[in-house]
């Protein structure tokens, strides 16, 4: 056989095989774009039930909502005033904006207070207390959040409007601290939020969700997109996911993503921060002192907790 026609051959093997690979393409890629389809058609509500993901109480449809920004509150000399009626307590203010205080005798909690119960205890000495709504007892770290609340929904976790309540072994409230968010000013432009169930696919999606798990409770709030240098903060609608009663979880309510929000490292971050402050109060030692000692301990009792 001439080399012209092995060569001739050889081509007409490799044009066979190409055209064979390139079948083999089409039909892999078409298969692949059927199942996206069919994947597409199925709703959200059914693969969250493919999951046995449970949301125990669907919230109703929510209006449109907009961005909101804030800056923190300064407490002015009534503030002062009014803080020194409150009984059972030597507080000071500090830096004009965040109030520290040590309760003269402890208040005991028992295990099943309830949210209502400890907001009727926190009247008596927190100042402005109506501006706040029952947050989180972490009874692992022994720590109660207060959430302030404006455009009348909840502020998560944000170090500029919170009260802290410090606990010892015995469950009494020894201690608190306590800022303040200011009158909020709302973006005309409202835009609509993703429905419940779009919010816990995303915690789904991103890993934060077993197969098997109950969303126990759903409700809308704000968090922090972005402190800004003059001291605003830029805060977005968000759903708080609580899952199995237990673990908190935050989704973008407008734009769905989720946040990596992790609750030891803000309390860890806002003792801190506090204890810097606390460290530059002057005309009040005993204070100074206690409130120092406490708040060491307690971030000790934390890291020893998570390293374990």
């Amino acid at each position: 056989m001439q080399w012209s026609q092995i060569k001739s051959l050889f081509i007409i093997c490799f044009l066979v095989l190409d055209i064979f690979l390139v079948i083999q393409f089409l039909e892999k890629q078409e298969s692949s774009d059927i199942g996206l389809l069919e994947r597409q058609d199925v709703t959200v509500e059914q693969q969250l039930a493919d999951e046995n993901i449970k949301i125990k109480k669907q919230p109703s449809e929510l209006p449109d909502e907009s961005f909101i920004s804030v800056k923190q509150r300064k407490f002015e000399k009534e503030d002062i005033e009014l803080l020194l009626t409150k009984d059972n307590q030597d507080a000071a203010i500090l830096n004009d904006n965040l109030i520290v205080s040590e309760l003269k005798k402890p208040i005991k909690l028992a295990k099943d207070t309830s949210d209502e119960q400890i907001m009727e205890v926190m009247s008596s000495f927190i100042m402005h207390y109506q501006s706040y709504q029952f947050g989180e007892w972490d009874k692992d770290n022994r720590v109660i959040y207060l959430f302030q609340v404006t455009n009348q929904r909840p502020v998560y976790f944000n170090k500029s409007g919170i009260v802290i309540l410090y606990m010892n072994e015995d469950n009494e409230i020894t201690s608190y601290t306590q800022t303040m968010l200011d009158e909020p000013e709302t973006n005309k432009d409202k835009k609509s939020l993703i429905k419940p169930t779009d919010a816990v696919w995303k915690l789904y999606e991103n890993n934060r969700l077993k197969t098997g798990e109950e969303i126990t409770d759903m409700r809308v709030g704000y968090h922090t997109v972005v402190p800004l240098e003059s001291g605003v903060q830029v805060f977005v609608p968000t759903w708080n996911v609580t899952v199995n009663n237990e673990q908190h979880y935050f989704v973008n309510a407008i734009e769905g993503m989720v946040f990596p929000g992790n609750q030891l490292e803000f309390l860890k971050d806002a003792i801190k921060t506090n204890l810097d402050k606390i460290i530059m109060l002057q005309g009040n030692d005993k204070l100074k002192d206690t409130l120092i000692e406490q708040l060491e301990d307690k971030l000790e009792q934390i890291n020893r907790s998570d390293i374990s």
